[in-house]
């Protein structure tokens, strides 16, 4: 048993059971964690149709665990100056990209040390009979000034807006009234992330104000309603309306 006392007996042993060891994971690794954190722009721009109100926002999703996360939900809940909340789920993104594309938000995944960064659209959940009402004036509108630039297309000089007829401008104005609903002051827009099982996986909360300048704003993005600017597109940038987000620590 001599050979127990020699020390390149132990040297051997040591290498050895140092490269049976490095065959397996870091220890980090043999215990699985699921976690993300949340970056997000420091200004968030909000958007209406016809009185609805949807926010849109830089948005970033950094996984910092040990294991891939499966996203499958994106909410915007908001508290508004009277307490009260607001739920806004996360339903497309734009790719930074192509602005002008659209995608659908479904699940995302993750892998370990990535991170996902888009331009996110919040909206609310909006009642059928609502969503049939505005979607029938957006098409009455939409055909007006298509009829309209059909009238006028043998004209050598033609003009570049066309107008919707104003029955139906009337009642988008209307509509407007009836859903448009912000009051000033100041709010608390809370974004969370949920993975499998609606586990809450990340959150991050900030603070964010109304004011009356930003209610005349959107108030006079009806004046476009007749051109299909605000209907078919975006509100015009002259006319848009974009807030300050402070951590809400």
């Amino acid at each position: 048993m001599s050979f127990i006392r020699s020390s390149g007996f132990w040297t051997s042993v040591i290498a050895f059971i140092a490269l049976v060891l490095s065959q397996f994971p870091p220890v980090t690794k043999l215990f699985p964690s699921w976690g993300a954190e949340i970056e997000i722009a420091a200004r968030m721009a909000l958007d209406n149709k016809f009185g609805i109100v949807s926010y849109s926002v830089y948005f970033n999703i950094k996984n910092v665990g040990n294991r891939p996360i499966k996203v499958e939900e994106v909410v915007l809940s908001v508290k508004r100056p009277d307490g009260s909340r607001k739920e806004y789920e996360a339903k497309d993104y734009r790719e930074r990209e192509s602005s002008s594309v659209i995608y659908p938000i479904v699940s995302l995944n993750i892998e370990e040390g990535d991170q996902w960064s888009e331009n996110v659209l919040f909206g609310p959940d909006t009642p059928p009979d609502t969503q049939e009402k505005f979607n029938d004036l957006r098409m009455k509108i939409g055909l007006d000034i298509l009829e309209e630039r059909q009238r006028n297309s043998d004209m050598a000089c033609q003009k570049r807006w066309y107008e919707a007829k104003e029955e139906n401008v009337d009642k988008a104005v209307e509509f407007f009234k009836e859903n448009f609903d912000l009051p000033k002051g100041e709010y608390i827009a809370s974004f969370k992330v949920y993975g499998r099982d609606n586990a809450l996986i990340a959150e991050k909360s900030y603070r964010f104000t109304i004011y009356d300048y930003h209610i005349k704003m959107f108030k006079s993005q009806v004046d476009d309603y007749k051109y299909g600017i605000g209907v078919h597109s975006p509100a015009s940038t002259a006319r848009s309306v974009v807030v300050d987000l402070i951590p809400n620590e």
